[in-house]
């Protein structure tokens, strides 16, 4: 018969799964465009986007496959995440992704000659 787990383990056990995977996850490097996540989705997908009035060009790193990475919002991220001079640029980012939540988490940020 089953053993009930007693009500005292449930927060370990969900800190336990929560996240997990991706703690593990190894730093990569990746060459993407840097896009404003909402205005893509407008173009590529005809959504309703409206980043000048409520998200203000969110950016996000456009992948060669058409994948679209939203950047975690920390001390290295804050800067490909909101400045305007990065948008429509290409970079080479160190991150460690965590495809559950399709965020990466930057590590170092070099932007790549104009093609």
């Amino acid at each position: 018969m089953p053993y009930p787990i007693p009500v005292l383990s449930l927060p370990f056990a969900l800190a336990a799964t929560i996240g997990a995977g991706e703690s593990e996850l190894d730093q990569k490097v990746f060459e993407a465009e840097v896009v404003c996540i909402g205005c893509e989705l407008k173009r590529s997908a005809g959504v309703d986007a409206q980043c000048s009035v409520y998200a203000k060009h969110e950016h996000g790193l456009l992948m060669e496959s058409g994948q679209i990475w939203s950047i975690l919002d920390n001390e290295t991220g804050h800067g490909l995440r909101t400045d305007h001079d990065y948008l429509t640029r290409r970079v080479r980012v160190s991150a460690v992704p965590l495809p559950r939540a399709q965020y990466m988490d930057i590590r170092s940020v070099e932007l790549l000659p104009t093609r």
